[in-house]
């Protein structure tokens, strides 16, 4: 269980770390021995201890978490009391069957991790980690479309894919990399789902939410758009000048772009299933900027960016977020 410091606790905090260095300090003194390089927790750690944290410990918390996220335990605890909830509470809320024993010893270890507070036994409240966790969307748009759960402005996109599609291919990564060469697919991810191309498996039916959660990842992840309109003077280029934004999807760059450099040509580059899908990239520049559309100073151009690119001589290629690809 853990509790909210007080400033009484944290001074005392403070002093057992100054008193441990100057006694850590006097001991090493005392063999003539220099104190090692300080690897963090490692340092403090016993050796054996720190063995169990990295071969044991962390892929627990790693399937907490996606538990939580996938069941939206943060977003129940969000709109139930403020302060705090009990675990019979939550286990009723949760969409799927689910014991209150097993979801207190998930949330009691998670706790441990300084995720969520357990604050009287089987009774837990947020802390600032844990309401990172949270989506952006309310519990009932969540279960009315459970596709778009983790669109929004947070980081549970990115916590769901790395939980979902990399822990799995994190586990098949010591065998991947000990395969004979040729034996196996090319990637850890590509072996664990058993496919040959990532971007047509997202395409399949069935991984619409996978799908949709990438792309609210690849969104939300990156550096503001704004960055780019100083990165080059784009003021420079003549009126001729063509720009052709490689992958670009439904992010804003070349369209951030074009409002601040009209002057310049833009050609939007992805697959075919993202320029001309029904949210796709045609109808979000027709819907935020019609007067580029129109103009023709903007071209939709479907392309796999793994092929050699039909543009052969623009002035600019953009290429963000797509080169660890």
């Amino acid at each position: 269980m853990t509790v909210e410091p007080s400033n009484s606790t944290l001074q005392t905090l403070v002093e057992i770390a100054v008193s441990s260095v100057s006694t850590l300090e006097s001991i090493y003194q005392a063999h003539g021995a220099s104190f090692p390089s300080l690897d963090l927790i490692a340092t403090v750690c016993p050796p054996n201890k720190h063995h169990t944290n990295l071969d044991g410990g962390g892929m627990y918390v790693s399937a907490g978490l996606q538990y939580i996220v996938e069941t939206s335990i943060p977003d129940i605890m969000k709109e139930g009391d403020p302060k705090v909830m009990h675990v019979d509470e939550i286990a009723s809320k949760i969409n799927v069957p689910t014991e209150a024993n097993g979801l207190a010893r998930v949330l009691r270890f998670l706790a441990t991790h300084h995720i969520f507070r357990e604050v009287t036994p089987n009774v837990f409240a947020h802390n600032r980690t844990s309401s990172m966790f949270c989506k952006a969307k309310t519990l009932k748009e969540i279960r009315d479309d459970p596709v778009t759960q983790y669109n929004g402005l947070t980081s549970t996109a990115n916590l769901g894919h790395c939980l979902d599609e990399g822990l799995r291919s994190a586990a098949h990564l010591s065998a991947w990399l000990q395969a004979p060469k040729g034996s196996i697919r090319v990637s850890p991810f590509l072996a664990a789902f058993k496919v040959d191309d990532i971007w047509r498996w997202f395409e399949q039916p069935g991984n619409e939410l996978r799908r949709n959660r990438f792309g609210s990842l690849m969104s939300n992840t990156q550096w503001e758009a704004e960055i780019f309109t100083y990165a080059i003077r784009w003021d420079l280029f003549p009126e001729t000048s063509t720009v052709v934004d490689v992958g670009e999807s439904l992010r804003t760059v070349s369209m951030t772009l074009a409002r601040k450099f009209s002057h310049l040509k833009y050609i939007i580059q992805d697959l075919p299933q993202v320029i001309d899908g029904d949210a796709g990239t045609r109808k979000f520049w027709a819907k935020e900027y019609p007067e580029f559309v129109q103009s023709g100073k903007v071209q939709f151009q479907p392309h796999d960016f793994f092929r050699p690119n039909p543009v052969n001589s623009p002035d600019v290629f953009i290429m963000r977020a797509i080169l660890h690809d």
